[in-house]
């Protein structure tokens, strides 16, 4: 193994700065990237949250997709989006 190997890379540990306490399952916004909470994570506390694998999220009910096109987080609405405007990948 690598001697600079620090951990898997689909679950990392991430600060709760959004200002509530979130519970397991919940969207994280980290950069221009997304993670979803393993567990509850108290505000401005931190917690593991994967950064891959397939989730159940909320989505736009008005637009249709097709396999393969990517998706955006609209932390507005809280919900997947198929257009990418400031939205977060």
């Amino acid at each position: 193994m690598a001697t600079n190997y620090v951990q898997p890379g689909n679950l990392l540990t991430t600060e709760n700065d959004t200002g509530a306490d979130l519970d397991s399952g919940a969207v994280i916004v980290v950069g221009g990237m997304i993670r979803i909470a393993e567990n509850d994570i108290d505000a401005d506390d931190s917690g593991p949250a994967y950064c891959e694998g397939v989730f159940t999220l909320d989505a736009s009910a008005t637009e249709a997709w097709l396999d393969g096109l990517p998706l955006y987080w609209d932390a507005d609405n809280e919900q997947l989006t198929a257009t990418a405007g400031a939205h977060v990948m």
